[in-house]
């Protein structure tokens, strides 16, 4: 079973909760609570993926710093929040929670974009409890010279 969180719906998503970008955080997070309470029936989710996110860079001088910033604000830390709230309540015991954007808050924003099959493929290890780092780990994707790894931090 796969379900989308999203601006937009999701056609290969077996169920779509769609975001209101314009809404209050409380507000999405209660939407958000209670259409992935009645989507899961009380059944418990082996993993649950954030992949939302983005960067907008720019000077602090600049006329767009505050938007841009509001935005990375809303885009990150509102979904990686809501995600850790859906991860207490709905995850079954040792399930994952995977928040890949995470990784420039150690050192900026990379110069390479980590490939998606690696990422795939490693989400998808570990939700098999395969190679699973411990609980509550960081780790980093890096790519170098079209090579990804991940790198415990």
């Amino acid at each position: 079973w796969v379900g989308s969180i999203d601006l937009h719906p999701n056609e290969e998503a077996h169920a779509n909760i769609i975001v209101d970008p314009a809404a209050a955080w409380i507000v999405q997070e209660q939407i958000i609570s209670e259409k992935v309470e009645q989507s899961l029936g009380g059944e418990k989710l082996d993993a649950i993926l954030c992949v939302a996110g983005g960067w907008a860079g720019g000077n602090a001088a600049s006329k767009e710093f505050i938007k841009n910033s509001d935005l990375m604000w809303k885009q990150s830390v509102w979904s990686s929040a809501i995600a850790a709230h859906l991860a207490a309540n709905h995850l079954k015991e040792g399930g994952l929670l995977a928040l890949p954007g995470a990784q420039p808050c150690l050192s900026g924003t990379p110069d390479t974009l980590t490939v998606c099959e690696y990422a795939y493929r490693l989400f998808e290890n570990w939700i098999q409890g395969k190679e699973r780092p411990e609980s509550g780990s960081l780790v980093q994707l890096i790519t170098k010279e079209g090579k990804t790894e991940f790198i415990m931090a």
